[in-house]
């Protein structure tokens, strides 16, 4: 193959990643999860370090993921285009620490590195199933997770090159960082015990003595694993509502059936992302099923799965660990833990060393190495999926055409056709939007989906339909489930808005009224103070003056610092606390 300077390799990556992402740069706010992570952000109180990394109880737990988004509103106010820059940036840096593992994976196997480093880097580069993970600002878990799981096998590699412990620890480290940024990285901790488990074979005599060799540091990766969910358990010592999903998507059934039926939708689902690995095209948004025939692959991955074991060698390693990285694919799938239940960027962690296992593969064949038709091969390989990457960029750059690229692929995905609506209602389109409400109506029936209602009660709105938008809402709230908070949320606002039109004063009564109770629920349903607040400026506004000034104190007295309605609730404290006094 071809020679180039280290220095001119490098320069590619940079050139030819950057140029492949720079259409996303100029995305705005995507509707999916961005826009209430904007939202959250810009409502959250002054970044308290302590409350972030010891929460008490959620969901997820990424505090060092979270902390970047507060960097993001540091530094640059979350701009759109400089939080998609900076995912782009961090996917940069993946490609180029790649690069660099690769060139110690290259070392500790005593294969001529060459440009197989650069080949590696830029197949992660534009695997095109990495574009959601970078083109989405929400995708940024991966990234960094992926920074941190590529530093850590950096690191081992190197710590065999360099018979180093401390680049060993450093490994570990890293590891833990990556479980803080996405909880999904632990996977990692089996792949790298394989990997430790194929270096020590390359050292030694027979297996057995590899076996025991691995032992110490397989206890020590194994005991990282377990610092981890030490710590999350103690962070969120009162409610962790991710583990607990997990494991319930982890048990098993009661059932001969559904215990059948488990191992064929694994079979399917790892089939399918089989197929996603090596033929990545075409791309979708919002994959919610896919055909029983990749039940097929899948039992080939188990069939390929054993071939590695009984083979092992570190290439066989690092296919493993891909494989490991990837197990979150079924956590999801029967936890259903995300709202879409099978997605392109849960491959992002498993391409990190699925690429480097390739170039090992290929790198050991002399025959091949030295081949014009590989080289034909790789390079085709890589102008097509830079191609895709580029289009698929462009196509993220305007949230419109990604949600219709969505829809058109999956047709009865709900939510997409939910976000269309809304954007086309933005957009003061709101006659698709309403054609798009009405049909998604019909098609749902009698089963609940609260997003449409609040989205027909926002068109609503928009024709000062105040009376008939209310109606929507309140109907929905009453069977409104675990959605109770948004559609209440929504209510609220349709009548802080139809107040501000003055209606009658009976009908301002009510709205005042119901929107006390409402705020009354939503505050005793989460602690979020900023609820207190708006509940205390619907007391003064409803002339419940005792309880406003109640309220307006616990706020006033709760929050941090230099939270922004800090101030205002500690000024309508002292106001209403000596009018009381001067009433007296």
């Amino acid at each position: 193959m071809m020679k180039l300077s280290v220095r001119m390799q490098l320069l590619l990556i940079v050139l030819i990643t950057l140029a492949v992402y720079y259409p996303v740069i100029h995305s705005g706010i995507a509707p999916v999860d961005d826009l209430s992570l904007v939202d959250s952000l810009l409502n959250a109180d002054i970044l308290n370090l302590q409350k972030l990394f010891l929460p008490g109880s959620g969901y997820y737990y990424r505090p060092v993921a979270i902390l970047s988004f507060h960097l993001d509103q540091f530094l640059w106010g979350l701009a759109p285009s400089f939080m998609h820059l900076e995912n782009v940036l961090l996917h940069l840096l993946n490609s180029l620490l790649l690069y660099g593992a690769v060139v110690s994976l290259c070392r500790v196997s005593r294969l001529n590195s060459g440009i197989w480093p650069l080949i590696a880097a830029l197949l992660f580069a534009l695997h095109p199933v990495n574009t959601e993970s970078v083109c989405w600002i929400s995708g940024r878990t991966d990234l960094i997770a992926g920074s941190f799981i590529i530093g850590a096998l950096w690191c081992i590699l190197a710590s065999f090159n360099q018979r180093s412990n401390a680049l060993m620890a450093t490994a570990i480290g890293l590891f833990f960082l990556a479980c803080l940024t996405k909880e999904t990285a632990i996977f990692f901790v089996g792949g790298a015990v394989l990997i430790v488990l194929a270096l020590k074979r390359q050292e030694a005599v027979n297996l057995l003595s590899a076996f025991k060799s691995t032992l110490v540091p397989a206890v020590i990766w194994l005991c990282s694993a377990f610092a981890y969910l030490g710590w999350r358990a103690f962070a969120l010592a009162h409610g962790d509502s991710g583990i607990q999903t997990a494991l319930r998507a982890g048990g098993l059934i009661d059932g001969q059936a559904a215990y059948l039926d488990k191992i064929r939708i694994a079979l399917k689902v790892t089939g399918f992302y089989l197929k996603k690995i090596f033929l990545p095209l075409p791309l979708n948004f919002g994959i919610i099923d896919v055909h029983d025939g990749y039940v097929l692959l899948g039992c080939l991955l188990v069939v390929i799965f054993i071939y590695l074991l009984w083979r092992f060698n570190l290439a066989s390693a690092l296919f493993l660990t891909s494989f490991c990285l990837g197990l979150q694919v079924l956590l999801v799938v029967f936890g259903q833990m995300t709202w879409t239940p099978i997605a392109e960027r849960y491959l992002y962690l498993s391409t990190i060393t699925f690429v480097p296992g390739c170039i090992l593969l290929l790198g050991q064949k002399e025959s091949l190495a030295n081949s014009q038709w590989l080289q034909i091969l790789v390079v085709s390989v890589l102008c097509v999926s830079g191609f895709a990457v580029q289009q698929r960029s462009l196509l993220w750059s305007d949230p419109v055409l990604l949600m219709e690229d969505t829809v058109e692929k999956s047709p009865d995905f709900v939510p997409a056709w939910n976000n269309l609506a809304t954007l086309y209602s933005r957009k003061g389109e709101t006659e698709k939007a309403q054609v798009i409400l009405d049909k998604m109506s019909k098609k749902l029936g009698d089963r609940q989906y609260s997003a449409v209602d609040i989205n027909r009660a926002d068109l609503l709105v928009k024709e000062e339909n105040f009376a008939e938008a209310r109606t929507v809402l309140r109907e929905r709230l009453n069977n409104a489930g675990k959605n109770y908070s948004k559609v209440a949320d929504s209510l609220v606002k349709v009548n802080l808005m139809w107040l501000g039109k003055k209606p009658s004063e009976e009908m301002m009564f009510v709205l005042r009224r119901e929107n006390v109770e409402l705020l009354e629920e939503l505050s005793a349903r989460s602690s979020d103070p900023f609820l207190r607040y708006r509940l205390a400026k619907a007391y003064l506004t409803n002339q419940q003056l005792d309880e406003a000034r109640e309220s307006f104190r616990q706020v006033y007295e709760t929050v941090p610092d230099g939270t922004f309605y800090k101030a205002p609730a500690g000024k309508l404290y002292r106001f209403l606390a000596e009018s009381t006094s001067s009433a007296n």
